[in-house]
Order: structure tokens, then sequence, then C-alpha cells
């Protein structure tokens, strides 16, 4: 059986357009009772939109148990399109094979987007996978098994699985991953529209996450929880300014210029962290910088990348000797009430503001 230039319609059970198969080419041989046909295809796919080869075989045909039909063959994927979708973009280049039956498929292969991009924040990165993959082809559902993702200089390790919402009516995908010896800047430049990453680091991260959808507010929808650590840090120009400064005034030496101060590698940065509702919060939020460190809590607004976060910064000076001429001065009888056992100060500090220039200061926090 042969068929040129065909299309193949499902009606969509959401009444949304029906599925649509652009059938350019298909060659089907061995139609025969209590055998396996062997195929042929060259055809437009409409989700995601793009051009699909595939050859294998499927059957023989078994009454009764549709789940047990077997199948195999490859699948090559060229030039489709997320831009349809709401929250993200690129085009994607994939190559699998598959065996198994019709309920169980097992799937194995690689995929490359060389521009993908999350559509809040603009900026396009190559994104390479490699991919093995269990799918139930009568329900659309898909365990992860192994997934193995690369952006920039970053690999990221998942497992997880694609289920059907029946409270919902749609898929959801939940992903647990790991990333070891990756770089800050990578998943930040993934997510963030600023001009620059707002930090640059080696990091480990590892947690759970949650996507009810990828439509409209994805971003909002995203659920989160894990922890990271980033390790030899440093901001951008204007923070990573006011960190060497924090750094000189924490070990009690006085600064003419605050540009003058030498560079203060972040030591360490390090916190449990959840997500919900583009609202990153931080309960124990780590910081280490030469001869000063805070804990500190908070939250991080993905959507209007501002941080507001409030704890205690440790120094090797005590508050007067982090200050000069007629200030320490002052400050001087208030050394006591920062003191902290053995030399230096703790004292209560915040920072918020937009990532990319936000203000330090000190708070006055009561006493019950």
């Amino acid at each position: 059986m042969t068929a040129h230039d065909a299309v193949l319609e499902f009606a969509n059970e959401s009444h949304r357009d029906p599925l649509k198969f652009e059938i350019h080419k298909l060659r089907v041989e061995s139609i025969a009772a209590g055998r396996p046909m062997f195929y042929q295809v060259d055809m437009r796919i409409s989700e995601p939109p793009g051009e699909l080869q595939s050859q294998g075989g499927f059957g023989p045909w078994l009454s009764g148990d549709v789940g047990n039909i077997p199948l195999h063959g490859t699948v090559t994927l060229k030039d489709a399109s997320l831009d349809k979708y709401h929250a993200i973009r690129g085009i994607v280049q994939s190559q699998e094979h598959f065996n198994g039956t019709l309920d169980q498929i097992y799937i194995e292969g690689e995929a490359s987007v060389a521009n993908f991009e999350l559509k809040t924040a603009h900026h396009p990165v190559a994104v390479s996978t490699q991919f093995q993959v269990v799918v139930n082809g009568l329900r659309g559902e898909a365990q992860l098994k192994t997934v193995t993702a690369t952006v920039r200089r970053t690999v990221a390790y998942a497992h997880g699985s694609v289920d059907k919402n029946p409270l919902r009516d749609r898929r959801e995908t939940s992903v647990d991953f790991s990333v070891q010896h990756g770089r800050a800047e990578d998943i930040l430049w993934l997510f963030d529209d600023d001009p620059k990453p707002a930090m640059l680091g080696a990091c480990n991260f590892t947690g759970h996450v949650r996507a009810p959808q990828f439509g409209p507010g994805f971003l909002e929808s995203l659920e989160f929880q894990g922890r990271f650590e980033v390790r030899d840090g440093h901001f951008q120009p204007g923070t990573q300014s006011k960190t060497n400064e924090l750094s000189v005034r924490a070990q009690g030496k006085k600064l003419k210029d605050p540009h003058d101060a030498p560079d203060a590698p972040v030591q360490s940065l390090a916190s449990d962290v959840t997500m919900q509702h583009a609202i990153a919060t931080f309960p124990n939020l780590f910081f280490e910088i030469p001869n000063a460190r805070a804990r500190m809590h908070g939250t991080y607004n993905f959507l209007h990348h501002q941080v507001d976060l409030h704890g205690d910064l440790w120094t090797q000076a005590t508050i007067s000797q982090e200050t000069s001429g007629f200030k320490a001065a002052l400050l001087k009888p208030f050394d006591p009430l920062f003191q902290r056992k053995h030399a230096g100060a703790r004292i209560p500090v915040l920072m918020d503001g937009p990532i990319n220039n936000p203000h330090f200061g000190t708070e006055i926090v009561s006493k019950k």
C-alpha cells in the first residue's frame, strides 16, 4: 500500500484544532493476517510542527489485546519548531530508535536545539540531550528513565515522568535532576532576562521540578524544591564592587576609594530553595567571602528580578573598625551590642532591590 500527499486527521477531545499528519510518502508492505507490517513514511507532524521520517515494523495484530502489539523502528525529526508553545522557543532536531509493545515502547535517542530559550528570558542557548524513555502509546504517558542534558558548559542528569492528571485533564511533567560541577551563569542565563547573568561560579544543584503546564503562566505554575551551592563565585561588577568593599571593611581595614578594594570571591553561597508562583524562597541562605560570612533568609522574584534577604553578618572586625573617621568614633560605644565571642561583630543586615544592583544595609532588630 502506498500513499502520496495524503492528510490524516484526528479530532481533538478538547475541541481544539485536530491533530494533523501531512503524509508526503507512505509505503506499507506485507499486509496479511498473522504477519507484521513493515512501513516507511515521510510526513509533516503538528506536535511539534516539523518533518518526520520513520521506518520499521508493526504487528502482527493481536485481537483483543492492542497493548501487546509489537513494534520497532527508527525516527528522525527535523526542523521541529517549539515557537507555537507559550513558554518556550527553538528548533528541534532528533534521532531515535524504538522497540517493544504499544503500551510499553522503549525509546533511546538524542535531540538538540541550537537556539532554545524561555520566552520570559529571551536568551537563546544551545541544548543537547541523550535519553532513554518508556512510552505508553495507549495513554500518551512516558517514564523518563535517564536523561542527560547539556546547556552551554553545564551537564544535568534527570529522571522522571509525564503523566496525565485526571483532575486537570492535562499531562504534567515531574523530574528529579542533579548538576555536579556545573556553572551558575549557565542556569541563571536560561531563566533571567537581564543582559548578563547575575552571578558566575562553579555550582552543584539537586532538586525536584513539577511543570503542570507549558502554556500561559508556565513560569508561575512551575514548582521546585532542592538545594544549590556556588563556589568561587563572582557577581556582576556593580554588586561585586560592594562585595569587595565589604570584605576589606570586615577585616577592619580602611578604604579611601571603594574601587581600590581587592577582588573578594564568593567562597560559598548555598541554600535550600523552594519555588512557587515564580518566587524562590530561601530559608537558610549561607554566604561566605574573605573576612565575613552571613546567614540569611528571604525571596527572589523571577518575574521582577527583585531580591529580598534578611539575616546576620559575622565579621572579623568590630563594627567601629569597619568604618573610619568621625563615624568610627560615634560607633565605638555600640561595639558591645554587636560583639561576638572571641572577636569581631555580628550585625543584622539586609539585601534588597534589583538583583544586578541590590542595596546592602543594616537593620535594627528589636529584642523581646
